[in-house]
């Protein structure tokens, strides 16, 4: 009788085993709407987010050239392999020949043009940003100084070159047209600071072809 007794017993136990591995977990319930409402408030969020950080990086990388009522930024570049002069148009029609600013991001517009009877490369080099001008002042008005580099791409050599800029402005230039002016005054390549206009009335720097590279002048 004993062993009839535990029978039903050891099934029960059973029973209220497997029974607790069949816990039902009640879920709050959420309204429909406020579902939607959650998920619009989430998506704006997101757009939130994304609109502030391109803003951001914008701002940051926002291209503010110097300004002024007359500006010269007009760079020459004679390019020579040996005793001889090399072709502007035949260089660019190959795509040998590229100036990229840094400053403002972007591949400049070169020609070719004739100067002197010479045949050269011609391009409008950046403006300094504003954020790097230097100003003070004189007894013959604001004066003040800024650069910008680029990088010439020639043969696929790069030439890292830096642009010095001048600044001037007469006084009291803010009432009057044509007061201001910026303008090139010399190139730093390697460490060396290139005074094109020493040698010649235009800003002209001349690339020499060597073994490896070039040199510039």
């Amino acid at each position: 009788m004993a062993g009839t007794n535990v029978l039903p017993q050891l099934i029960n136990s059973k029973r209220h085993v497997e029974d607790s591995y069949h816990v039902r977990i009640s879920l709050p319930f959420i309204n429909p709407k406020t579902m939607k409402q959650l998920k619009s408030s989430l998506w704006l969020m997101a757009v939130l987010v994304l609109l502030a950080a391109c803003s951001a990086d914008e701002e940051k990388e926002t291209y503010r050239p110097m300004t002024a009522s007359s500006v010269n930024g007009t760079v020459y570049v004679e390019v020579q392999d040996g005793e001889k002069t090399v072709s502007p148009s035949a260089m660019l029609y190959e795509c040998k020949f590229s100036v990229f600013g840094k400053a403002s991001k972007r591949t400049l517009n070169v020609d070719a043009y004739k100067l002197d009877d010479v045949d050269v490369f011609r391009f409008f080099a950046d403006l300094p940003d504003e954020s790097v001008m230097k100003f003070w002042d004189t007894a013959e008005g604001k004066r003040g100084e800024g650069y910008a580099d680029a990088v010439i791409m020639i043969d696929r050599v790069k030439l890292p070159m830096r642009f010095h800029y001048a600044y001037a402005a007469v006084p009291n230039a803010e009432k009057m047209l044509g007061g201001t002016s910026i303008v090139i005054k010399s190139v730093e390549y390697q460490g060396k600071t290139i005074d094109p206009y020493l040698h010649n009335k235009h800003f002209k720097i001349v690339l020499r072809k060597q073994e490896q590279g070039y040199s510039v002048e």
